[in-house]
């Protein structure tokens, strides 16, 4: 179950997430560690962490929810690939174990490789937003 969360200044309560946003981010301590306020200037903590100052459990564990999240949306690509695959005419009346487990080995690198290049771009784009400290940054807070 994903949780609602609003981040707001602490100094003029200015949110920096425009209201409430619907997320995982609780389960993930990937972000910057620290944000500017457009409408006050005042510095926020967020406590989060760039990658590369995350413990290695927390390294772990986010890599784990990754893991977990491939392993949840697999399935569900396998069934969207089947059913077009289905409508081009690709696949028999009766389904055989092979095409089902063809499918589901499809979607799964599918997947996989779909959570290393997001995963990969969120830490690449939250490090960059804190070396050019970028005002403008505010995503997964």
């Amino acid at each position: 179950m994903g949780t609602y969360s609003d981040t707001r200044c602490g100094k003029c309560g200015y949110s920096f997430s425009d209201g409430y946003q619907y997320g995982s981010s609780s389960l993930q301590n990937l972000g910057l560690p620290e944000i500017r306020c457009p409408k006050c200037g005042a510095v926020n903590s967020t406590g989060k962490k760039l990658f590369f100052q995350m413990s290695g459990s927390a390294k772990a564990f986010y890599v784990i929810i990754r893991i977990i999240n491939v392993i949840v949306f697999t399935p569900g690509v396998a069934f969207v690939l089947y059913f077009a695959a289905s409508m081009a005419g690709l696949t028999k009346e009766d389904t055989s174990l092979y095409e089902v487990i063809l499918f589901l080995s499809i979607a799964f690198i599918i997947t996989s490789v779909y959570m290393f290049f997001s995963s990969r771009s969120e830490i690449k784009k939250t490090e960059e937003a804190f070396k050019t400290k970028d005002p403008d940054y505010f995503a997964d807070i």
